[in-house]
């Protein structure tokens, strides 16, 4: 069986391409679903409808919803708004928001420092004074990690000395955020540090650093990964596989391509559809899968090749999007939200008429998620 992410709150013929009527009550719905579920206590709800209504303002910087989440008291809602205002740079209104986060006191440090990564990943270096301030009333290496991370892009080759020698004791929290912006800082001369630091890390870790080290250039991330996707345990090979699906390298394909036969070659065959490579047919053609984890990750492949080039065949795309819609209707919940995220990331604004059941129907997680993904399709980008 395969093993993803559940990615929600903890709880028991050719379409047309011009707009759907705004008036729709059914987006009406949609929007008081969005919006009530940012006063949620469940803070996996919370951050979702916070992001999603971010993403859809047209305001500048996410407008009040951004402003909101940055305010939120979870460090957790806090970053995955910061992740999502990433895409808004180099908006001037985007950075100043940034900026003025990176320099309020008493936050996570795992939260103001990846803003300011994410700033020093567009070249703006005005955050330096106030990251280099928090690096220095760190209590500890794993606290001053995220901030000389942070630095070390800047510049700061003090910060990078920090940052390697908090590497190097292992003692880091299980935060894969931290090590997606480690891979994705292009510091190369932290792999070393990283991997002398690797055997003193939680096992839960071993992959994540892997996957750094492998957007860093470093061999052993390549070396842990390929026999990761040969280990005869049941699980990982398969999240082995989620960490190549979401790394947009030649090495990572490179790795897909070489990972075997059965359960794991068909992970592997869908990883790389979403990535781009080839078409999409054998996505298709797994969606009757008796397997609800392969439908599910047929899906996201799915959504991903649309995403994935604006030159896709038609006459694939128009059937990719077909399937989407028809996995509305699976009976296992996971696939009808795969493929509900999926088409609201790369459907056309006709697909809406599809999701519109979906958001009706129940006031729960399948529906806020639908909720949004409808949103998506009439509002974005600017919001309504």
């Amino acid at each position: 069986m395969l093993v993803l992410s559940a990615c929600g709150p903890k709880q028991g013929g050719e379409s047309s391409t011009g707009p759907i009527e705004r008036t729709d009550p059914d987006r009406a719905i949609a929007r008081e679903r969005l919006e009530s579920a940012t006063a949620s206590l469940d803070v996996t709800v919370r951050r979702f409808a916070l992001v999603s209504l971010s993403e859809l303002d047209g305001q500048p910087a996410g407008g009040d919803w951004a402003s909101r989440g940055l305010w939120d008291p979870e460090p957790a809602v806090q970053r995955a708004v910061i992740t999502s205002l990433e895409a808004r740079l180099p908006e001037a209104e985007t950075s100043a928001r940034l900026q003025e986060y990176v320099r309020r006191d008493n936050l996570s440090a795992y939260a103001r420092c990846a803003a300011a990564s994410v700033l020093a990943r567009a070249g703006d270096d005005s955050t330096l004074p106030a990251v280099q301030a928090a690096i220095a009333r760190a209590e500890a290496p794993w606290v001053a990690a995220p901030c000389a991370l942070a630095a070390a892009q800047m510049g700061d080759s003090d910060a990078l000395l920090t940052l390697q020698g908090a590497l190097e004791g292992g003692e880091l929290p299980l935060d894969m955020g931290f090590l997606d912006d480690l891979g994705r800082s292009g510091l190369s001369a932290a792999a070393p540090a990283l991997e002398s630091g690797l055997a003193l890390l939680e096992d839960e870790l071993e992959l994540a650093v892997a996957a750094a080290l492998l957007e860093l250039g470093a061999s052993s991330g390549e070396t842990i990964l390929r026999r990761a996707l040969g280990d005869n345990d049941l699980v990982r090979p398969f999240e082995a596989i989620d960490f190549l699906m979401g790394a947009d390298t030649d090495a990572a394909r490179a790795l897909l391509r070489r990972a075997g036969g059965g359960d794991v070659g068909v992970a592997a065959k869908l990883a790389l559809i979403a990535h781009g490579e080839g078409e999409p047919y054998f996505a298709v053609e797994s969606l009757l899968s008796a397997d609800r984890e392969v439908r599910a990750l047929s899906c996201r492949a799915l959504g991903g090749w649309l995403q994935s080039s604006d030159e896709r065949p038609r006459r694939a795309e128009r059937l990719a999007r077909e399937a989407l819609v028809q996995s509305l209707y699976d009976l296992e919940e996971q696939v009808r939200l795969e493929a509900i995220r999926a088409l609201g990331t790369s459907g056309q604004p006709a697909d809406a008429s599809a999701l519109a059941p979906l958001v009706v129907q129940d006031d729960g997680w399948q529906s806020i998620v639908a909720s949004a993904s409808l949103l998506k399709l009439v509002d974005a980008p600017t919001g309504g």
